[in-house]
């Protein structure tokens, strides 16, 4: 659950400063208050060091705690982790405090726990994990909402506080574009939230960006925004694989979209000619010889001054069977 949420590299890092620092605050301790050496061996430190990260980390989760009957026979019971890990805390410091008066001859290192999960505390702290935990807690709790059909206004409250955190939050922008503002219909506020999505996911992660576009595509069609929905077109083609996709956005962006007596900006007039011969190629390159030769033709027909007409001629005339 932890490394999933902070990923390896920092969970190991965590593990790691947690025991050495751990470690150091009991031998601390032992040197100072019984002037002796602390001779330890394990990863109880590390260990609970990971306990005090998901203190931060994972405060509003539950966890389950086995209280044992008769033999190997337990129960266990959940509580939320903060307590859990709060009785840990309190009975290493209370035997930790024995043992530094002499009562607790036991070879366990409560300091060695204290310590280390001091260090976890700090770690994820410093990290900023305790804002990534408010975050995930809002939008788990939007989620439960709307799963229980009950309180669309009190789950785009929750949504609003996460993105009044975290403006770019992909997941908190998608469940309001789609299980918001686009619950019962079309809506501009849904449409622009749906388009601000997809234009941060093509940054940062382009397979998201086309799912998160079918879904847009489903209830809004095609994007206002030509060179964006180019964008989203080469992703299909590109890095999804989906030439069927591609197609049809290319398809949309260069032959439903154009209207011949209509007067367009040179910008806009050169993505449909772009999309048109992408879409002729993709035909092409997928076998439908038929739908290759139609875009060919058709480009042929509206742009005979483009630079890639002799392409396009070659294509038909192969097409066709001629040399």
């Amino acid at each position: 659950m932890l490394e999933r949420r902070m990923g390896r590299g920092q969970f190991l890092l965590a593990y790691f400063i947690s025991g050495i620092l751990g470690n150091m605050f009991a031998a601390f301790i032992y040197g100072t208050i019984k002037g002796e050496t602390l001779h330890a061996l394990g990863a109880s430190g590390a260990i609970a060091g990971m306990m005090g990260v998901f203190a931060i980390r994972c405060y509003f989760k539950n966890m389950s705690f086995p209280i044992p009957l008769l033999g190997p026979l337990n129960i266990n019971i959940r509580m939320n982790s903060i307590v859990l890990i709060g009785f840990f805390f309190a009975g290493d410091l209370s035997k930790g405090l024995d043992q530094i008066g002499g009562e607790n001859k036991s070879n366990i290192g409560h300091w060695i726990h204290i310590g280390g999960m001091m260090a976890g505390l700090a770690y994820a702290y410093i990290k900023g994990m305790q804002h990534q935990a408010v975050i995930e807690r809002h939008i788990e709790k939007a989620r439960d909402i709307l799963q229980s059909g009950v309180g669309l206004n009190d789950a785009e409250t929750e949504v609003n506080l996460v993105l009044k955190e975290d403006p770019n939050n992909v997941e908190a922008l998608e469940i309001l574009a789609k299980n918001i503002k686009t619950a019962f219909g079309r809506t501009p506020q849904g449409e622009e939230l749906y388009v601000r999505l997809i234009r941060l996911l093509l940054k940062s992660n382009p397979t998201e960006a086309a799912r998160v576009f079918k879904q847009y595509n489903e209830n809004y069609g095609g994007l206002r925004d030509m060179q964006l929905f180019m964008k989203i077109a080469n992703v299909f083609h590109k890095v999804t694989k989906e030439p069927e996709m591609a197609s049809r956005c290319l398809r949309m962006i260069g032959v439903e979209g154009w209207k011949e007596d209509e007067e367009e900006d040179k910008e806009t007039a050169r993505t449909r000619e772009t999309a048109l011969f992408e879409l002729a190629t993709i035909s092409q390159q997928t076998g439908d010889k038929n739908k290759a030769l139609l875009y060919w033709e058709l480009f042929v027909e509206r742009y005979p001054g483009s630079k890639s007409i002799p392409k396009a001629t070659r294509n038909i005339n192969k097409l066709k069977g001629k040399r």
